[in-house]
């Protein structure tokens, strides 16, 4: 099978910027992933950067179709019930242990990435699979360090995030300029 990184975006028009969005939080992750103390600051820096990253991107999207209203709809959909569940749930799972707030918040994140399949297609369901892996990894291996589990779920976004910048045509025209 061949891979045709256009073709997808143009079937995917948001995957190249979430891709960007993605792929900026990782690296915020796995950076948090050094220190107990600062890694949510970190995590809200990531998402700064990120959105930062979507307002300075458009270039990205240049010469894709606008998404539509069910792409759109999903993205919605699935931001908005992951704050819902992270509001609901996440104090509860807090008044357990560190371990199972890191295990539960990773695993409702991963989770909210399967909603977004009409909207980024299979690249995030492959990111939505592994991050709600390496969270179960967390929830049911007393081995698995937290540190490791929350460093897998940035390194897991920055490769998959990457990918789906990756099928931006500007992207692809700039590497294709690069390799001649």
């Amino acid at each position: 099978m061949h891979w045709n990184a256009v073709a997808y975006a143009m079937r995917y028009p948001m995957a190249p910027l979430g891709g960007l969005f993605v792929g900026t939080v990782g690296v915020f992750v796995m950076l948090g992933a050094v220190t107990d103390r600062y890694r949510i600051a970190l995590l809200w820096l990531g998402f700064g950067a990120g959105i930062a990253g979507l307002l300075f991107g458009a270039r990205f999207q240049a010469g894709l179709p606008n998404p539509s209203l069910l792409q759109a709809g999903a993205l919605g959909l699935a931001i908005a019930l992951e704050s819902v569940a992270l509001r609901k749930i996440l104090p509860r799972l807090r008044a357990t242990s560190q371990r199972v707030a890191v295990a539960g918040t990773l695993g409702i994140v991963g989770l909210h990435f399967f909603i977004m399949l009409p909207t980024f297609g299979v690249l995030i369901a492959i990111l939505a699979l592994l991050c709600t892996l390496n969270a179960a990894a967390l929830w049911r291996l007393d081995r698995y360090p937290m540190r490791l589990a929350w460093f897998a779920d940035g390194v897991i976004k920055v490769v998959v995030g990457s990918m789906m910048l990756t099928t931006s045509p500007y992207l692809q025209m700039l590497l294709s300029h690069r390799s001649r």
